[in-house]
């Protein structure tokens, strides 16, 4: 079975995990995605081999093998796979299926079914790769022949079919197997992959990875997750792509349409990058510590990790990347494109921290790109060629141009014609604005008693945070999108009745709907903390509000609720006896075969009454479906409020730094689950965190939060806080919590300055 080794070339998969859970997918939202493929191929340059449908299109799990005969089978795929193949093949990918590695019941009838089932589609529709999991079930001993004997008969018309085995002990039939999961890793971020130390975002656990030993290229590293926690994406996928690039890279699952706009460009690029170059990219020149070189004679890819708060700086000489005679060009492909000029003995970047830098040394680099400024690529593929521009505001650049220039005709720059570009001249570009001051570590906060004021900033940090599905937190970063194609698969996943009647988002307490709502626990999920608490922020300050509950067994009225104007106190509500008191079906999502069930609930429709107006509501002792409510936000999964028993306190002064820093309060230690908070107090404002690394509790589309009980970091854009004011930084330790730990205090940069210019390059 020993198609594939060390020397073979890296192949590129998308899987459909967590665009789907274990109910499975449909032909309608798989032909929606593959159109998002092709947009990406035909724009962006981004050529990926496998279209892999993950759990419960065919198997399910839990040991639910499945069959294609079966109805629910023929209701998501009328046509079978061969209608989705097609467009896969339009698309120039083939598709992938998950299963269970067993499947082949007690009798010969039976086997051969399940046998047929894959070999039938390696040779009636070309798949491309099957993946094992044990999520499904474990292959008995007994089959372990059968298993084999299925995949050589698979191989007979697919003969590059790629066999992923996650966590099977196959033994006899281990052969059977490309690869196996390295590491045992998944890298859902915040859901398998998290931050075990403090850092400036999510993704740190997943950049500092490192790759598998002795250049072992036939594994697999779970790919990159587009999903959830989506900032410094691109420096994970330059360690999976140029590090490690293993067999399966790139290996992309989740929901890429989810990725900003110019965010898809990047993706296109890097990949492309990687795909143009991975004949080379199959040689590893070791280094130490995180980083790796790649490349043959005429091209280098130099990976640098800086796993620190600070930045790193790196001087390589040519024997460190055992580099060969000759003249070299150097060119930062990431985090930004700059174009350095030629090697010398030695040469010189620096690593922003927590990030990654992709250095490329190549003979001759023909695609141009600017020199002597920091750029990224918005177009790249036809007869133009785009760059966004980025520079420290009031500096004055000398701009030029590096690569071949020859067959573009025309320069613009913001709108401009420069034709001196093309003809190897510098000009002078200053971006707007005040560059700020850089950032880095202000200070450690100091024990103190527990403030008088404990209660409102908890309450601050609470109503600042959201338990809504870490897709949802997504789409909110994403902004609005120009592209049809990536506008279609975001509805197609957003709408899909899985994902709605789950109930992860407020917004089904806001859609005038009455058979959604926003759940806050299942009977098999129950993530509330301290048993919970609705809260609610009616945007505007009211003295009645009215609540539509479903509510199932175990659950009754009345529950506690009280009311604040500003947080700073809180008054009791008079709670109604219900006027409305039906019994409905609703539509219930389950956990592990997650098809939609019908259950019964009665619908209540209570009014809380305050005696002055209110706009902040908290609940105690609430159902944990709420149908309508009129406001802005709801969360439901934080605890009533409890008596801090420790506190810590600092005061900072901020300078000007640049647009979209953001100040980070790291407990660097020991706190336990949900054991501490963090908030900010500037005179009578109170200000929460509009983040935190690993994530807060989530009402989950595939798996919950995990939760972890030390290392958080609260993140506080600073566009909401004043330059030169004195500000509190508060952390209070809950009574449940632990004090092993020690608060620092940093500002960190943005990913990327605010796009200051547009260089346009057509042919």
């Amino acid at each position: 079975m020993g198609y594939y080794n060390n020397e073979s070339l890296s192949r590129g998969e998308y899987f459909s995990w967590i665009n789907n859970t274990n109910e499975g997918s449909t032909e309608k939202q798989t032909l929606i995605n593959l159109d998002y493929f092709k947009f990406m191929r035909r724009r962006f340059g981004l050529e990926l081999d496998i279209y892999a449908f993950d759990a419960g299109n065919l198997d399910g799990a839990s040991g639910t093998y499945g069959s294609m005969e079966n109805p629910r089978f023929r209701e998501n795929f009328p046509q079978g796979f061969g209608t989705v193949a097609k467009a896969a093949e339009e698309a120039g990918m083939r598709m992938g299926l998950w299963a269970g590695a067993d499947g082949f019941g007690d009798t010969p009838e039976e086997e051969a079914a399940r046998k047929e089932i894959f070999i039938s589609l390696c040779r009636d529709l070309n798949f491309a790769l099957f993946k094992f999991d044990t999520v499904c079930g474990e292959l008995r001993r007994e089959k372990q022949a059968a298993f084999v004997d299925m995949l050589r008969e698979c191989r007979k018309y697919a003969p590059d079919l790629i066999v992923l085995n996650h966590r099977n002990q196959l033994e006899k039939a281990a052969d059977a197997a490309t690869t196996f999961l390295w590491q045992g890793s998944e890298t859902y971020i915040d859901v398998h992959a998290f931050n075990e130390i403090c850092a400036p975002h999510h993704r740190v656990s997943a950049l500092l990875r490192g790759y598998p030993p002795e250049n072992e290229r036939i594994c697999e590293d779970h790919g990159v997750c587009l999903s959830s926690c989506m900032d410094y994406w691109q420096d994970e996928l330059v360690v999976h792509l140029f590090s490690r690039c293993l067999l399966l890279a790139p290996q992309l699952y989740g929901n890429p349409w989810l990725l900003k706009d110019e965010e898809q460009a990047q993706l296109g690029y890097l990949c492309a990058l990687h795909r143009k170059y991975r004949q080379a990219l199959i040689h590893q020149y070791p280094m130490e510590g995180l980083d790796c070189c790649r490349g043959d004679e005429n091209v280098r890819f130099i990976v640098l990790v800086n796993p620190a708060w600070t930045e790193r700086k790196v001087t390589l000489s040519r024997a460190d990347i055992a580099l060969p005679e000759g003249n070299w060009q150097a060119r930062i492909e990431h985090p930004f494109i700059r174009h350095l000029g030629e090697m010398g003995d030695t040469i010189s970047c620096t690593v922003p921290p927590f990030r990654s830098l992709l250095l490329r040394l190549e003979r001759n680099i023909s695609f141009p790109a600017p020199r002597g400024v920091d750029a990224r690529p918005l177009e790249f593929i036809g007869n133009e060629t785009e760059f966004s521009l980025f520079g420290e505001g009031k500096k004055e650049y000398s701009l030029s141009l590096a690569g071949d220039l020859s067959s573009y005709k025309e320069a613009w720059l913001d709108g401009k014609p420069v034709p001196a570009l093309l003809e190897g001249k510098s000009i002078s570009w200053s971006a707007p604005g005040d560059s700020g001051k850089a950032g880095g570590f202000l200070g450690e906060l100091a024990p103190c008693s527990v403030p008088k004021n404990a209660e409102a900033l908890y309450e601050a940090a609470m109503f600042a945070a959201d338990n809504e599905a870490l897709e949802v937190r997504t789409l909110k970063r994403s902004g609005e999108t120009a592209f049809p194609e990536v506008q279609a698969a975001r509805d197609a996943f957003f709408g899909q009745d899985t994902f709605v009647y789950r109930g992860e988002s407020c917004r089904f307490a806001f859609d005038g709907r009455e058979d959604t709502f926003f759940c806050a626990a299942t009977q098999d999920w129950d993530q509330r903390i301290q048993g919970g608490c609705l809260r609610i922020d009616l945007g505007e300050a009211r003295t009645e509000v009215d609540i539509d509950f479903l509510m199932e067994k175990n659950e009754s009225l009345p529950f506690a609720a009280d009311g604040s104007a500003d947080l700073t106190s809180f008054i009791p509500a008079e709670i109604s006896a219900p006027w409305q008191k039906d019994i409905m079906e609703f539509n219930f999502v389950p956990k592990i075969v997650p098809i939609i069930e019908r259950r019964k609930a009665f619908r209540q429709i209570c009014r809380l009454t305050f005696e002055k107006p209110v706009r902040y509501i908290r609940l105690q002792g609430a159902p944990i479906r709420v149908i309508s409510v009129k406001a802005v936000h709801l969360n439901n999964l934080f605890a009533p409020y409890h008596a801090p028993a420790c506190a810590w306190q600092g005061e900072i002064t901020l300078s000007h730094y640049p647009e979209g820093s953001y100040l980070c309060v790291a407990l660097d230690g020991e706190h336990g689950q949900e054991g501490a908070y963090a908030a900010l107090s500037v005179g009578d404002q109170l200000i929460g965190p509009c983040d935190r690394a690993p994530s807060y509790p989530c009402d989950p589309f595939e798996h919950y939060v995990r939760a972890r009980s030390h290392h958080y970091t609260y993140y506080f854009p600073l566009e909401n806080l004043p330059e030169g004011e004195k500000i509190k930084v508060h952390v209070l330790g809950m009574p449940w919590g632990k004090a092993e730990f020690t608060p620092k205090v940093y500002v960190s940069l943005p990913e990327a300055p605010v796009h200051h210019g547009k260089l346009c390059l057509k042919k």
